[in-house]
Parts: C-alpha cells; sequence; structure tokens
C-alpha cells in the first residue's frame, strides 16, 4: 500500500509529509490510534476502524443514528444537518434528548 501524505490545504497537487493509518483525532474520549501495524493489511485496518468507530466511549456513532432515525420519522433531525454534526453543522435544538436517546442505544448495543 502506498504511503498516505497529508495534502497541503486539501489539495491533490500539494502532497505533504507522511502519515500514519490510525484515527481521527477530533475526539478526546477515544484513543488518537488505532491498534495495528502501519503496514498491516486492509482487512485488519478496516477491522480497527470499525472498532473506534464503534467503541463504547466514541458517543458519536449512536448520535448520528438516532438523529438519522430522527429525521426518518419527523422530517428534520433532532441537528438540522445530518451530514455535518461537527463544528460547522447546526446545533441540536434538544441536546439533552439526543444524548439519552443515544446513550439509550449504546446500552442496547452492549446487552446485545
Amino acid at each position: 500500500m502506498p504511503p498516505v501524505r497529508l495534502l497541503e490545504r486539501g489539495d491533490s497537487k500539494r502532497p505533504g509529509e507522511k502519515r500514519r493509518a490510525g484515527g481521527a483525532d477530533g475526539r478526546r474520549c477515544l484513543p488518537r490510534r488505532t491498534s495495528f501495524e502501519s503496514d498491516a493489511p486492509e482487512d485488519q485496518r478496516r477491522a480497527a476502524l470499525a472498532k473506534w468507530i464503534t467503541d463504547p466511549k466514541n458517543p458519536l456513532a449512536a448520535r448520528v443514528i438516532v438523529n438519522r432515525v430522527w429525521q426518518y420519522h419527523f422530517g428534520t433531525g433532532i441537528v438540522a444537518t445530518p451530514n455535518d454534526m461537527g463544528f460547522n453543522g447546526d446545533r441540536p435544538s434538544h441536546p439533552e434528548l439526543l444524548d439519552r436517546l443515544a446513550a439509550r442505544l449504546r446500552r442496547g448495543w452492549m446487552e446485545a
């Protein structure tokens, strides 16, 4: 697999420094790096990414699912920008409700 490079200002014609594969560091509640060697086969890398996304400490996956289900049933999500629940997106209209429903969904995952 070729090395991954950080693109200068997102421009594919301006590759920057080499980067090691790993998880995004935007969530402080999760480890920054996933647990695999940088030259690991693709299936191991994908499995590590799936484990990282579904980590019980990660509230984001459950919040996104809850928001999408809410949007499907009521026409608009608790967060009105379901494709961007990050810094650039809208704030939740009812953050406590979103957190409560997401926590309930995560508890269901743990019991399964």
